[in-house]
């Protein structure tokens, strides 16, 4: 924590530079008694110093943080079948009033053969909520509240404003009413299918979807502070944003022997990627009741600073890679990628890229037997 003065030292404090400046009067620059007290320290902050007293606003704002984690698992499988869940849930408050965190989340997964068909899902799923609270504001009102100032009155009740200083606010009440709440859904997963045609052809078709929203949501209660600044009335705001995202690829394989030492391996491709992201802000203040945080806002006087956005791209691409290779020594690799992003002017939108690679397994030569400390070398191009 940050080495503070307590209630008596910033009392003293007090007193000194009132003598430096020849007051309350000219008797206390004399003899400081209670009476220059009560002439020098207001209503809020009297009643500490007669009673020596102070308040530790960093330790106010301080709690006992603990972690939480959770998981339970299941496998079940027969030679054609696998299924698996995996279930988690971790939980975390922290030391700062008003922060902490809760995340859910699951993975399912299937997968079967039958015949000369192979197919899976794999699925994942999670949510999440972050309470960041005030953060960096909470911890300035801290520092910078009277020590001689008290959270709550006589009769138990939180005071608003610890002192009569227009420009602090109590830290607890900082806590209590400046909310901001992150919510995080999340669905992605894969399906493929895998089929082997025959004469040394196999077919793959994959998809992988990913769908995900977040909610941001802010609320400033009746006198709290922002960026340094009061509130008076309560206000919030609001941001939305989802996105849906997907890969799509079909894969045409061929491996083929011929001839004794001949081997033939292809690829041939064709994807898809694409992502579109939406978000939407809205904002408002002078609301008529806090316990409303974001979710009402039109009870309040709407800002001007509500924005919408889309975002959208595509990638589409078409590859084939052939390798031929000769008694596993001698290799030829030839490549072709023709990918297209809808990023890219229409002009500049299409582009080939062509490769080719040869190598040359030296190691498995007969005349480098006799180079025992080699294990393998080969030379590529």
């Amino acid at each position: 924590l940050v080495d503070m003065m307590n209630g008596p030292e910033f009392a003293e404090y007090k007193r000194e530079a009132n003598r430096a400046l020849g007051r309350p009067s000219a008797a206390c620059l004399a003899t400081w008694t209670a009476t220059c007290d009560s002439l020098t320290f207001t209503a809020d902050e009297l009643p500490q110093v007669l009673a020596g007293t102070g308040t530790d606003w960093q330790r106010q704002i301080l709690r006992r943080g603990q972690q939480q984690r959770h998981q339970v698992g299941i496998t079940v499988g027969s030679p054609n079948t696998r299924l698996s869940f995996t279930g988690t849930y971790f939980g975390q408050d922290g030391i700062t009033l008003g922060q902490g965190y809760d995340q859910y989340s699951g993975t399912l997964s299937v997968e079967n053969v039958i015949g000369r068909l192979r197919a899976g899902v794999t699925a994942t799923g999670s949510r999440s909520v972050a309470d960041i609270g005030s953060s960096a504001g909470l911890w300035g009102e801290a520092l910078a509240n009277n020590p001689l100032g008290v959270p709550y009155d006589s009769n138990g009740v939180m005071k608003v404003k610890p002192t009569n200083d227009p420009l602090r606010v109590n830290p607890l009440r900082q806590a209590e009413a400046f909310v901001r709440q992150q919510t995080r859904n999340r669905l992605f997963g894969s399906i493929f299918a895998e089929v082997q045609l025959g004469r040394g052809f196999s077919y793959r078709l994959s998809f992988g979807p990913d769908v995900s929203n977040r909610t941001d949501g802010q609320f400033h209660g009746a006198n709290t502070v922002v960026a340094g600044t009061p509130v008076g009335n309560p206000e919030a705001s609001r941001l939305d944003e989802e996105t849906f995202a997907y890969t799509l690829d079909q894969i045409l394989n061929l491996h083929h022997t011929f001839g004794g030492h001949h081997r033939v391996d292809a690829t041939f491709l064709y994807g898809i990627q694409t992502e579109r992201y939406t978000s939407t802000t809205a904002a408002a203040q002078n609301l008529t009741y806090e316990e409303q945080l974001w979710y009402n806002l039109g009870t309040g006087e709407v800002r001007a600073d509500i924005q919408s956005n889309l975002q959208e791209w595509a990638l589409r691409s078409y590859m084939a890679r052939v390798n031929y290779a000769i008694a596993d020594r001698y290799l030829l690799t030839v490549t072709g990628r023709f990918d297209g992003s809808s990023r890219l002017a229409p002009e500049n939108r299409w582009a080939f890229f062509p490769s080719i690679g040869l190598g040359w397994q030296i190691g498995d030569e007969s005349f480098m037997r006799r180079f025992a400390f080699v294990s393998s070398l080969k030379l590529r191009a």
